[in-house]
């Protein structure tokens, strides 16, 4: 490798889409995943076992639906025809979002950056996540998103959600506005192209920056299309 080769990376990027706040089902809870990926494996069936109930004991009405391509059988068992939706693969995750009250992202392990947080966020969906399941994204807890550790904790902070629409239309509206600054294509192409003009201008002049740049871009996120 050339000594003065220098590597960046720039975020994964999101699709931007409107959504209005009328589609949102109130009891509805969404988790939207590739369901062979392990971490959401294990995530959705520790949300049903540990968090859903007590969801359940204190809003009979709410609902939960799983989006994603290839669930495992354990978690096609949690559909029940009433309480718990498992889709399998669909064509565009954007109208699960849309009847979203609250998205969930469950997850216990893993690493890399959640683009199911992302897609919810362009979405101006509220999110409850634990912690490890919001890595990799500039949220704050709080502010665009919520973070809860422990299933009483995190069934606290879906049911707040789910009860008070103009908290829950506060948060969405920050988690989209954090799409929309750092997360937009149209921003990470404006970044890249800066560091782009930076670099040649360094090279042409033969500066203290003249060197190879390899631009190494994530995958990115389209609607429809599910990643890790």
């Amino acid at each position: 490798m050339h000594k003065n080769r220098s590597i960046l990376f720039f975020a994964r990027g999101v699709a931007l889409f409107k959504v209005h706040a009328s589609e949102a089902e109130r009891s509805t809870i969404v988790f939207t995943g590739t369901m062979n990926h392990p971490p959401n494996d294990e995530g959705i069936q520790y949300f049903c076992k540990n968090i859903f109930p007590i969801i359940l004991a204190k809003e009979p009405e709410a609902k939960l639906v799983i989006v994603g391509n290839a669930p495992s059988k354990e978690v096609q068992a949690l559909a029940d025809g009433c309480r718990v939706k498992v889709t399998g693969f669909v064509p565009d995750t954007r109208p699960y979002f849309a009847s979203a009250a609250v998205t969930i992202v469950p997850l216990l392990t893993g690493s890399g950056t959640r683009l199911k947080i992302l897609e919810a966020m362009a979405m101006g969906k509220a999110i409850v996540s634990t912690t490890i399941g919001a890595e990799g994204i500039a949220c704050t807890d709080g502010e665009n998103i919520l973070l809860a550790d422990t299933p009483e904790e995190f069934s606290d902070k879906v049911l707040e959600l789910m009860k008070n629409q103009n908290y829950s239309g506060s948060i969405g509206k920050k988690a989209r506005e954090l799409a929309c600054e750092q997360y937009s294509w149209k921003n990470l192409s404006l970044n890249l192209e800066e560091i782009y003009n930076r670099w040649t201008s360094d090279n042409r002049a033969g500066g203290p920056a003249a060197c190879r740049l390899s631009v190494l871009p994530q995958r990115p996120l389209l609607a429809g299309l599910f990643r890790r």
